[in-house]
């Protein structure tokens, strides 16, 4: 019974990261790929970055066809070592820039694209970004 127990417990653990801290690390100026619920350390560790989720999108389905574009409104949770956490909000592709604690965070994408009759879940997002100095 130990062994039932056991292996769901390791698989929960593996897809939350653990719960402690970033993932990975990710350079600055290197584009890179974010899912929902994922931290990333940023410039050696003096940033944090956790894609908390997409508050909205209203994004062009991909099989309709649309007078406007749309926008996805991202989330984001920056942390600095020193210092207090800060959300910022990006909208994707209108206003993708966004600035917190010295960086400059850019939205490249967002995945899936969604489609006119299949909604996309909360989790299922994956933001592209960059980080920069400016």
């Amino acid at each position: 019974m130990t062994r039932r127990v056991a292996a769901p417990c390791l698989v929960l653990l593996a897809a939350c990261g653990g719960g402690v801290g970033p993932s990975r690390g990710v350079d600055l100026g290197q584009p890179f790929q974010l899912a929902v619920g994922e931290t990333v350390a940023v410039d050696e560790g003096a940033l944090s970055l956790t894609f908390v989720g997409v508050v909205s999108d209203s994004r062009c389905p991909i099989d309709a066809v649309c007078i406007v574009a749309g926008d996805a409104l991202l989330q984001l949770r920056v942390r600095q070592q020193a210092r207090s956490t800060q959300l910022i909000e990006l909208t994707s592709p209108s206003r993708p820039r966004g600035r917190a604690d010295g960086y400059e965070i850019e939205a490249l994408s967002l995945l899936p694209a969604p489609r006119a009759s299949v909604p996309i879940p909360p989790n299922a997002y994956v933001a592209g970004l960059v980080v920069r100095r400016p």
